[in-house]
């Protein structure tokens, strides 16, 4: 599971956590849908880190998650609030998240390809 780009176990090896205070953070600030994952699994599912980390994986992730992402990518439109600068991260990141594998330049490619859409 990726937590703001980095591996969980980065994460983990980083803040020098325990699994007990990996799975305790991770429930702490799951929100919205991914929250609910707690009420609709059992203690089974929710006291173990990869059981958890697994399940979110499984709904929130792979091609439904990429899918996602890619309709909003398509529909991006630079708001009036919004500055070009921040309008084009916010592009780029999505087309990270559209396309995870791809390395560094392609995603650049179709971010760019995509800032420049009219």
């Amino acid at each position: 599971m990726k937590l703001s780009g980095f591996s969980s176990a980065i994460v983990r090896t980083h803040n020098k956590w325990s699994e007990k205070d990996a799975l305790t953070y991770l429930r702490s600030t799951l929100e919205g849908g991914a929250a609910n994952v707690l009420c609709d699994h059992g203690d089974k599912v929710t006291k173990s880190l990869f059981k958890l980390t697994d399940t979110l994986k499984q709904k929130f992730g792979g091609q439904a998650f990429a899918d996602k992402h890619r309709i909003e990518l398509k529909n991006r439109r630079r708001r009036k609030d919004k500055t070009v600068q921040s309008h084009h991260a916010d592009i780029r990141r999505l087309a990270a998240l559209v396309f995870p594998t791809a390395n560094y330049e392609t995603c650049e490619a179709m971010a760019t390809d995509v800032f420049l859409m009219p």
